[in-house]
């Protein structure tokens, strides 16, 4: 029965767009959420090792924010760098909207992480003002090297840098996934 309502609300709503933009990007939201959600039921069943969502890093004030932070909400979690062409504004497009849409379905309940895997360049001010201009609730959060890695770990992200001849401007090979 409730699958049913789900369904109903979907049909209206995609109706309701208008232009072929946003039916791609309401197809693709729903796609994304929906691979997210069933990650997250699917991790505990196919992983041999426990996928543990914790971290302890610094926001744009130099103050500590971990996963206690946001109990009582849904978290969007997603690791990256400001340096990054594709894959990262992309994501962060996707969470901004998925943040839109539920400000308007769920009242706030759901809250947005982007995690920096770029500790030497992505410093909490760029970083802010970086994932503010994608949706101003968008906490941005990095920390020294060994928490950042502790962080990744904790979710089974992969990063590696990826050297170039100019040191200053590298880029870095990272999972790419929406965790909620």
């Amino acid at each position: 029965m409730k699958d049913n309502h789900i369904q109903e609300k979907l049909c209206r709503i995609w109706r309701g767009c208008q232009y072929k933009q946003q039916r791609a990007l309401f197809l693709a939201e729903t796609l994304l959420l929906s691979v997210v959600i069933l990650s997250v039921f699917s991790v505990e069943a196919f992983s041999a090792q426990k996928y543990k969502p914790e971290y302890l890093l610094e926001n744009e004030s130099g103050q500590k924010v971990g996963h206690k932070d946001f109990n009582g909400q849904y978290n969007l979690v997603f690791f990256g760098y400001r340096h990054c062409a594709a894959t990262c504004p992309t994501s962060l497009s996707t969470m901004a909207s998925v943040l839109r849409k539920a400000e308007e379905q769920f009242s706030g309940d759901v809250s947005a992480t982007f995690i920096s895997v770029d500790h030497r360049r992505d410093n909490n001010d760029s970083l802010n003002d970086y994932v503010r201009s994608f949706h101003p609730r968008i906490v941005g959060l990095t920390g020294s090297k060994t928490d950042v890695a502790k962080a990744a770990h904790n979710f089974k992200v992969f990063f590696t840098k990826i050297p170039s001849r100019d040191p200053g401007n590298f880029h870095i090979n990272h999972t790419s996934s929406i965790y909620l």
